[in-house]
C-alpha cells in the first residue's frame, strides 16, 4: 500500500499537481507492521480458544508414527492433522549466511533502506519485493536462474515487467557466490560482480516437515497426501504448505476444510482447479490456474 501511494504521488508530482513525493520512514514501517501482526495473532488466539480449541505454547509439536507429541508429552487423538507450514528456501550459495542477506522471515531485521539491492529468484515474491523496494528508492536488480515469472500467464507477465520498468532483470543468470567482509558487498554471477548493499532471497519455499516422522514424503520433503488430505498413516492428515506447492493461502484453507470434513465423516475431495493467484504491483494482476 505504501509503495503504491508513493508511485501515485510520483506520477502526480510529474504532472505538477503536488509539490512533494513522500519518503517512507522504513524503521517505523517495520515496527508498525510488527504491531499489526501481533494484534492479528492475539485476535486469532482469542477466536480459536473461544471456539473450544486448546492451544499449547512453548513446546515443540512433533509426529512419531501414529502418535503426536507436545515436547515429551504424548497427546491422545482419534485423528491428527499436520499443518506445520513452510519456510523460505535458502540456496546453498557461498556467502548466503553473511549479514545483509535477508528472506521474507528475516526482513524485519533490516535496520534501514539499502541504496542497492539484489533479489535472487524469479518468482512472484521476487517481483513484489522488487516493486516495493524500487518504489522506495532502492536500485534493485533481479537475478533469475531461469525465465522471470515463468509460470505466469504471458500477458500478465508482460504487464508485470512493464510495471517493474525501474528494476534491472537478468534472466537465466545463476548466482555463484555472495561476497563481503563482515557484510555483503557484492554478488558473483556469469555477468560479473554486482555491487550491492543487501541481498533478498526469493528462491521459493520448502515444507517444514522435519518433525513429522513415519509419513511418506516427496523429494522436497513435502508430506504425500491423497485427494482427501490423508497421509500414508491411518487417521493422520496433512494440509497447507507442508504438503508442497503451490504454497498459497486459499489452497491451504481449502485443504484444511477437506481434511476436517473427512475426519468428521463428511466425504470431500480436494479440487485444485481454478486456483486464484495474483501479483501485487501498481495493480493487482490476478488470474486462475486450471
Amino acid at each position: 500500500d505504501i509503495a503504491r501511494l508513493i508511485h501515485s504521488a510520483r506520477e502526480l508530482h510529474d504532472l505538477g499537481v503536488i509539490d512533494t513525493i513522500p519518503h517512507p520512514e522504513f524503521p517505523v514501517l517495520l515496527r508498525r507492521m510488527g504491531e499489526i501482526q501481533q494484534k492479528i495473532m492475539s485476535i486469532l488466539d482469542e477466536e480459536t480458544r473461544s471456539a473450544g480449541v486448546e492451544i499449547i505454547y512453548g513446546k515443540t509439536g512433533r509426529l512419531s508414527g501414529r502418535t503426536a507429541y507436545a515436547g515429551d508429552e504424548e497427546l491422545k487423538a482419534e485423528a491428527i492433522i499436520a499443518a506445520t507450514g513452510s519456510r523460505p528456501f535458502v540456496p546453498g550459495i557461498p556467502g548466503v549466511d553473511l549479514p545483509g542477506v535477508f528472506t521474507s522471515k528475516t526482513l524485519p531485521g533490516m535496520k534501514e533502506l539499502p541504496a542497492t539491492m539484489v533479489i535472487i529468484g524469479g518468482s512472484v515474491v521476487a517481483a513484489e519485493f522488487a516493486y516495493i523496494f524500487s518504489t522506495f528508492g532502492c536500485d534493485v536488480t533481479i537475478l533469475s536462474r531461469s525465465t522471470f515469472l515463468k509460470e505466469t500467464d504471458r500477458h500478465l507477465r508482460s504487464l508485470a515487467i512493464k510495471e517493474l520498468a525501474g528494476v534491472t532483470i537478468h534472466e537465466n543468470t545463476p548466482v555463484r557466490s555472495i561476497a563481503g567482509e563482515g557484510r555483503v558487498t557484492s554478488v558473483q554471477t556469469p555477468l560479473g560482480d554486482l555491487e550491492t548493499d543487501a541481498v533478498f532471497l526469493a528462491a521459493g519455499l520448502m515444507p517444514n516437515s522435519e518433525a513429522l516422522d513415519g509419513v511418506k514424503k516427496g523429494p522436497l520433503g513435502e508430506v504425500v497426501v491423497d485427494n482427501h488430505m490423508r497421509t500414508t498413516l491411518a487417521d493422520v492428515y496433512a494440509c497447507g504448505d507442508v504438503v508442497g506447492p503451490p504454497y498459497l493461502t486459499p489452497v491451504a484453507r481449502h485443504q484444511g476444510i477437506v481434511a476436517a470434513d473427512n475426519i468428521l465423516g463428511i466425504p470431500r475431495s480436494m479440487d485444485y482447479s481454478g486456483i486464484p493467484r495474483s501479483i501485487s504491483l501498481t495493480h493487482e494482476l490476478a488470474y486462475c490456474i486450471n
